[in-house]
């Protein structure tokens, strides 16, 4: 999995399945800068069929995302 952000504070980001207190199918850790970045990340899990995603931050920190992929 890959997650392009950006945060002014660094910050961690958990990517949930179909609801915000769904499974976590991964975590990731953002970096603080100003330039953007794709962090790669495993998933803990890889569900079958179709799924929501939900992103939730962890902490009160601010992080933007432009996108998130799975290979």
């Amino acid at each position: 999995m890959h997650v392009r952000s950006v945060s002014s504070t660094g910050g961690s980001i958990a990517i949930r399945l179909d609801r915000v207190d769904g499974p976590v199918l991964a975590k990731v850790e953002i970096g603080k800068g100003s330039e953007w970045k794709v962090t790669n990340s495993k998933l803990a899990s890889v569900p079958s069929g179709v799924h929501d995603i939900v992103v939730t931050l962890d902490e009160k920190n601010n992080v933007e995302l432009d996108w998130v992929s799975f290979e």
